[in-house]
C-alpha cells in the first residue's frame, strides 16, 4: 500500500469516525427530544380526554361518550381510544381494531412503544379525588419515526459529501507528500548503492524541505567518511601485508616447530622447522590442511592418544607437555588459542635441557643423600653418648645384682635372710636397668625411623611421629643449648609425604634454631625451641619457633639461596635451607618464615592434606 493511499485512507477514517459520532449523537438527541415531547403530549391528551368524558361516565351517557371518542379519533396521531367504567367495563371505544383486540398494557418507557409503534397511556377518570373510570389511549409514533428517518438520511448525505471532500483534500495532500518523500526515497537508494554525496532537489521551506536539506548534508558527510574509510582501509591493508610478511619471515626463521590452525581445524601455516621436527608428516598431509590428520601422525610419534590431544585443543586453554619421540628426542609441545578461535602449536627441542634437568635431579638426590649421611654422622657421637649413659648404669646395676647372686649362692643363704640393705637396693636396680633398656630401645628406634629409606611415592604418614623421632635423634644437639617444647595436635590427620625427607627438613630447622640460640645466648642461659603441628584449612602445618636473635630483612630474603650462609667459614655450607625448600616444593607445599630482629624466628612448613594440592 502506497504512502499516498495510506494518507487518504487515514484522513478518511478519522473523518468517518468523527462524522459517525456526530450523526449518532444527533439522532440520539433528536429521538430523545421527540420522545420526551411525545410522552408529554400523550399525558396531556389523556388528561384532557379524561376531563371531557368524566361527566358522561358518571351519568353513564354512552351516546355522548361515543360522540366524544369519534371526535377525538379525528386526530391522525391517535391510534385508538377506550373508555372504561369504574368496574372496568368498556363504555366506549374506537380506532385501529388491531391494538383494541389486544389486552391493554400501559408503556413504562418510550422503548416499550418500539414493538408496535404505539405509545400506550392509561389515565384515571377522577372527580373530587374519587375514581369513576379509566381512559386507555394509544398515540401513534409513526410520525416521529418518519421524522427521525428523514433526519438520518439528511445527516448521512451531508456526512458522505463531507467525507468525499476530505478524501479529495487527502489526495491533494498525499500527492504533495509523496512527491517530496519519493525524492528522499530515490536519494536514499542512490546512497545505499554507494553513490555517497548524491544530492536531491529541494522545494519549499517546510519540514519536508528541511528534511531534504538534512539528507543532503548526511550524504555529503557519508561521502567524506567513505573517503576516509577507503584511505584507512588501504593503509590497513598495507600494514596487514607488511605484518603478514614479517610474521611469515619470523615464523620461517624460528628454530621451534610452529603450526597455526583456524577454528575449523584447518591448518593455515607451518614453518620449515615443523617439517624437520616431524619428517613423517608428508607434503600431501600438509596440503590437505587437516589438523586431525596431522595429530593422527604425531600420535604415533608422541605416543599420546589422539582423543586426548583433540580434547586439549577443544578446551581452548593454554597447555604444554613434554613428549619423547621414537628417535630419543624430547620435545616441549605447547598449544595456545588464538583470538579468532584457532590454535597455535609450538614444539621446541628440549632434549639437552631434559638431560640437564635429569642430571640436576640426580645431583640433587645425591646432595640430599649426602647431607642425610652428613647429618647421621654429626648425630652419631651424640647418639652414642645418649646410649652410653643408660648403658653405664645398666652395667653398674647388673654387676651389683651379680654380686648379690654370688653371695647368695656362696653362702647358700635364703634370700629372705639377707641384710635389709640388699633387699632394698635390688628392686630399684632392676627397675633402673629396665628403664635404661627402654631408653636405649627408644633411641635406636628413633634412629632406625630417621634413617629408614623413603618410599618411591608419598604415603600417608603421621607428622607428629616425625617430630618426636627427629627431636629424640637430635637431642644431643640441643640439650645443652635449649629446651624443646612440643605442642602437637593429636587430631592431626595423616599427611601424604615421604617421612625421611620430612625428618631431614625438621632436623635442618632444629639445627638452625640451635645455632641461632647458641650464637646470642649468655653463658649458662638456655633458650627455647617450640615445635607445633596444626591444621589450617586444607593444609597441615609444622612450626619451628626459636627465641634467638632473629634475622634482618636482607638476610631473610636470601636464606633459601643455595650456598648462602651467615655462619663462620667451616661451620656452614649454605645448603641446608635450600634443600629444605626443595623438599617442601617436591611435596607441593610451601615454607614460610617470620622473623623479627631481637625476638626470634618461626619457620612454617605447610603441606597439603591431599596429594598434589598447593596452599
Amino acid at each position: 500500500m502506497s504512502f499516498r493511499l495510506k494518507t487518504i485512507l487515514g484522513v478518511a477514517l478519522i473523518e468517518a469516525v468523527l462524522l459517525t459520532a456526530l450523526v449518532v449523537s444527533g439522532v440520539y438527541y433528536l429521538r430523545a427530544s421527540n420522545q420526551s415531547q411525545l410522552d408529554e403530549r400523550a399525558r396531556t391528551t389523556a388528561k384532557l380526554i379524561a376531563t371531557m368524558t368524566s361527566d358522561s361516565v358518571v351519568a353513564n351517557d354512552l351516546a355522548t361518550l361515543d360522540a366524544l371518542v369519534e371526535q377525538v379519533l379525528i386526530n391522525p396521531d391517535i391510534s385508538y381510544l377506550r373508555v372504561r367504567g369504574i368496574s372496568g367495563k368498556v363504555l366506549a371505544e374506537g380506532g385501529d381494531p388491531e391494538p383494541l383486540s389486544r389486552p391493554f398494557r400501559p408503556d413504562e418507557s418510550a422503548a416499550d412503544s418500539d414493538d408496535d409503534g404505539i405509545r400506550d397511556i392509561a389515565q384515571p377518570i377522577e372527580i373530587a379525588g374519587h375514581r369513576f373510570g379509566m381512559i386507555e389511549l394509544g398515540l401513534s409514533t409513526t410520525a416521529l419515526d418518519d421524522l427521525l428517518d428523514d433526519a438520518l438520511r439528511w445527516m448521512g448525505t451531508v456526512a458522505l459529501v463531507e467525507l468525499a471532500l476530505v478524501g479529495l483534500l487527502g489526495l491533494i495532500l498525499g500527492q504533495y507528500l509523496v512527491r517530496q518523500l519519493s525524492s528522499l526515497r530515490d536519494g536514499a537508494k542512490r546512497v545505499a548503492s554507494g553513490d555517497f554525496g548524491h544530492q536531491i532537489a529541494i522545494r519549499g521551506s517546510d519540514e519536508l524541505a528541511e528534511t531534504g536539506r538534512s539528507f543532503n548534508a548526511m550524504s555529503r558527510a557519508l561521502a567524506g567518511f567513505a573517503a576516509e574509510q577507503r584511505a584507512a582501509r588501504d593503509a590497513a591493508e598495507r600494514k596487514t601485508y607488511e605484518a603478514e610478511s614479517i610474521l611469515t619471515d619470523a615464523v620461517a626463521s624460528m628454530a621451534e616447530a610452529i603450526l597455526i590452525a583456524d577454528d575449523r581445524g584447518r591448518v593455515l601455516r607451518v614453518n620449515d622447522a615443523f617439517r624437520r621436527f616431524y619428517p613423517a608428516i608428508s607434503d600431501d598431509i600438509l596440503a590437505a590442511g587437516s589438523l586431525r590428520q596431522i595429530l593422527a601422525v604425531t600420535e604415533e610419534l608422541h605416543g599420546a592418544p589422539l582423543n586426548d590431544r583433540m580434547q586439549e585443543l577443544d578446551t581452548r586453554s593454554p597447555t604444554a607437555r613434554q613428549v619423547a619421540l621414537s628417535d630419543g628426542r624430547r620435545l616441549l609441545v605447547d598449544h595456545r588459542p588464538t583470538g579468532l578461535g584457532g590454535v597455535v602449536i609450538v614444539a621446541k627441542d628440549v632434549t639437552e635441557l631434559a638431560v640437564a634437568q635429569e642430571r640436576a635431579r640426580s645431583l640433587q638426590l645425591e646432595l640430599l643423600q649426602s647431607q642425610k649421611m652428613e647429618s647421621l654422622g654429626t648425630l652419631a657421637a651424640g647418639i652414642a653418648h645418649e646410649i652410653n649413659t643408660p648403658m653405664q648404669f645398666i652395667g653398674d646395676n647388673l654387676r651389683f645384682l651379680e654380686e648379690v647372686v654370688d653371695e647368695v649362692l656362696a653362702l647358700k643363704t635364703p634370700i629372705d635372710t639377707l641384710p635389709g640393705d640388699f633387699m632394698e637396693e635390688v628392686p630399684p636396680a632392676i627397675r633402673d636397668s629396665l628403664a635404661g633398656v627402654a631408653r636405649v630401645g627408644q633411641i635406636v628406634g628413633s634412629m632406625r625411623s630417621f634413617a629408614h629409606p623413603d618410599p618411591l611415592a608419598p604415603e600417608p604418614n603421621d607428622l607428629n611421629e616425625s617430630v618426636r623421632v627427629t627431636t629424640n635423634v637430635s637431642r644431643n644437639l640441643w640439650k645443652q643449648v635449649a629446651k624443646v617444647e612440643l605442642e602437637l595436635d593429636e587430631e592431626l590427620p595423616r599427611v601424604p609425604c615421604k617421612p625421611g625427607e620430612i625428618n631431614q627438613v625438621l632436623l635442618n630447622l632444629i639445627s638452625n634454631a640451635v645455632d641461632a640460640i647458641d650464637e646470642a645466648r649468655a653463658p649458662g642461659a638456655v633458650g627455647t625451641i617450640t615445635i607445633r603441628t596444626l591444621v589450617d584449612g586444607d593444609m597441615a602445618e609444622i612450626q619451628v619457633e626459636d627465641d634467638g636473635p632473629g634475622m634482618a630483612p636482607e638476610v631473610r630474603a636470601r636464606i633459601f639461596d643455595m650456598f648462602f650462609t651467615t655462619k663462620p667459614t667451616g661451620k656452614g655450607t649454605g645448603q641446608g635451607l635450600a634443600i629444605v625448600a626443595a623438599i617442601v616444593a617436591g611435596h607441593k607445599g610451601r615454607i614460610l618464615v617470620d622473623s623479627t630482629p631481637g625476638e626470634g624466628t618461626t619457620f612454617r612448613v605447610r603441606l597439603p592434606l591431599k596429594g598434589n594440592r598447593e596452599g
